[in-house]
């Protein structure tokens, strides 16, 4: 279901603090960076994000989408804010994470032959019609308060969240 080999659906999970999330994404090996704001060229891989609470929004676009669809990246056009707001499973969820500064982890899937141009609404935000999308969001994992659990799914193929896991993840 997921790209990355180490990263696979589980049953229930213990209850995590976020620092032990914390932890484990800043030091796991082989995991990239990405702004909050416009998104310059991303390669397939994993990825951490912090969110920004005091970054206005207002500004930030994203083409096409990164819940079940394929969205444009370019520089200044796309903004990892969006694919993160689409990405989660509410908008609540995606205010929390905000709110808080939290960090999320997602995973870019290889590019995909563009489809016809879409926009979603989805959590609170219209994305943009257009033809040039050609990368997923394959992958999303956030630490989330209120279970006091690490949360994943995969944005791509829709599916609902369920507790993180992967091979050096305890």
């Amino acid at each position: 279901m997921f790209p990355n080999a180490g990263i696979m659906a589980a049953g229930a999970a213990p209850s995590t603090p976020y620092a032990t999330w914390l932890a484990y994404v800043n030091g796991k090996s082989g995991v990239g960076s990405r702004a909050w704001g416009a998104s310059n060229v991303i390669a397939t891989g994993l990825y951490r994000v912090t969110c920004n609470a005091t970054d206005s929004l207002s500004t930030h676009t994203l083409y096409g989408s990164s819940w079940m669809s394929t969205f444009r990246l370019q520089t200044g056009v796309t903004y990892t804010s969006r694919l993160i707001q689409h990405a989660l499973p509410s908008e609540l969820e995606f205010n929390a994470q905000r709110n808080a500064g939290k960090i999320v982890l997602v995973e870019f899937g290889g590019s995909v032959t563009p489809g016809p141009a879409l926009s979603r609404d989805r959590n609170g935000f219209l994305s943009t019609a257009d033809g040039n999308r050609s990368s997923t969001l394959s992958l999303i994992a956030w630490h989330d308060e209120a279970a006091q659990q690490v949360l994943m799914s995969n944005p791509y193929a829709g599916t609902a969240p369920v507790p993180y896991a992967a091979a050096d993840w305890t």
